[in-house]
């Protein structure tokens, strides 16, 4: 029986580089860097002195700038729902809104939201525990445990588009953004929903979590210019730097985008998740479970590693992680890896953790559109152990017909992998 065919029909971003997916992918192809020395909590409603936190300064963040949730949603809404949430909304309604989809109550059952959040609602939890402290019990918003719980952007937009079909919420750290859209894929083609809303969102840069990363030694503490220290593969790279946004996609079977006249842009023609279980933080040394789940995905799409013209790796600029990384596409395409170009997103968007790989999915779908990909930001000495990859270096590059594969690593030994094909 010849397998359900998954289109990708609507995109939308919030990201530290754009607004809008136009506003981000023109950032990208001319090089700009949305990393900047952080200003802590944007979002933060709890007021007090910010004197402990003074040690953070020198630390970069890549922040959402310009972004009003006012300009999204209602005020009741912001008032009851997370940073988090607010990103996801403004995501998914730009995805709509270029899908075109109307959902009827005779559809609604049948669309699905599959949503993630590597941390969820932080911002939430550090303004409401410095209420607890500063004025006591009292004070704690009746909204603290729906603001807070990590199903609440999938709830929030499910109930905006009255979708009544399969609603998850996933979590899988750093591999979320990607493990949403495959398996919102696999509903699809498992007959559970003809459609699905699917994406990751983070709100993430407060205190807390800054602190957190900056003591795992996982985020950079260069001291150079702001905009340079995301490297990934770089040989002077340190750490990643922390981001933040949405991104989210909206996904329908091929019978029905053709009987909704729905615009494919894209498809998602294979997909794998596999786990490591190695350890809490580092990959397997030898990538074997990441390996693992690119073939699986090249096996899912049902294409050979010949057919990949372009890689948006998860590239986070780590010192452990992308030799790993450049050691598993290695396995996957031996010396065909040398001619395969690869970029990674985070030099400029910085590293939006759950809601990562979900950006960078849409990032691979407007490079197959455009048939053109950026290029890396800060890469001025490629790391010896990263040598065999073909990375595209100073200027965007045009991209030969064919599929695009996306990886995805996450805490905790989570791996993911997708393949777009064109349409």
């Amino acid at each position: 029986m010849q397998r359900t065919r998954v289109f990708v029909v609507g995109m939308g971003v919030i990201t530290p580089i754009g607004l809008s997916v136009e506003d981000m992918w023109n950032n990208l192809l001319r090089g700009f860097t949305g990393t900047r020395l952080n200003t802590f909590c944007t979002y933060r409603r709890a007021t007090g002195d910010d004197s402990p936190f003074e040690e953070l300064t020198d630390l970069v963040t890549a922040e959402v700038k310009g972004f009003d949730p006012l300009d999204w949603m209602d005020r009741k809404t912001v008032r009851r729902e997370d940073p988090f949430c607010w990103f996801a909304l403004a995501a998914a309604e730009q995805a709509m809104s270029q899908s075109e989809l109307v959902i009827t109550p005779k559809m609604e059952d049948r669309v699905a939201v599959v949503m993630g959040s590597g941390i969820g609602g932080l911002t939430t939890l550090e303004d409401e525990h410095t209420l607890l402290m500063r004025k006591g019990p009292s004070r704690i918003s009746p909204f603290l445990v729906t603001r807070l719980m990590q199903n609440a952007a999938s709830s929030l937009i499910a109930r905006r588009f009255k979708c009544s079909g399969p609603s998850t919420t996933l979590v899988s750290a750093c591999a979320t953004g990607v493990d949403t859209i495959g398996e919102a894929a696999q509903l699809i083609r498992s007959g559970f929903a003809d459609a699905a809303i699917a994406g990751g969102s983070e709100a993430a840069i407060t205190p807390l979590a800054l602190a957190g990363f900056k003591n795992m030694n996982a985020i950079s503490k260069r001291t150079d210019d702001p905009s340079r220290r995301s490297r990934p593969f770089d040989a002077d790279r340190d750490g990643f730097v922390m981001g933040e946004g949405a991104g989210v996609m909206v996904l329908a079977s091929s019978a029905f985008a053709e009987k909704h006249n729905l615009i494919p842009l894209a498809e998602v023609a294979g997909y794998a998740r596999t786990q490591d279980a190695h350890h809490i933080t580092a990959p397997h040394p030898q990538g074997l479970h990441a390996t693992r789940a690119i073939r699986l995905a090249l096996k899912d799409a049902d294409v050979s590693s010949d057919y990949i013209t372009y890689i948006n790796p998860h590239g986070t600029g780590t010192p452990v992680n992308d030799p790993i990384e450049a050691c598993v596409l290695a396995n996957v395409f031996g010396p065909q890896i040398g001619y395969i170009p690869i970029s990674s997103s985070k030099s400029m968007l910085g590293h939006m953790l759950g809601a990562a790989g979900a950006v960078e999915s849409i990032i691979c779908v407007m490079t197959l559109l455009e048939k053109k990909a950026h290029a890396a930001a800060n890469l001025d000495t490629i790391d010896l152990q990263c040598m065999a990859l073909d990375h595209i270096l100073k200027r965007p590059r045009n991209i030969m017909p064919g599929g695009i594969l996306k990886t995805a690593l996450g805490f905790g030994g989570s791996n993911a992998a997708i393949v777009f094909w064109p349409v």
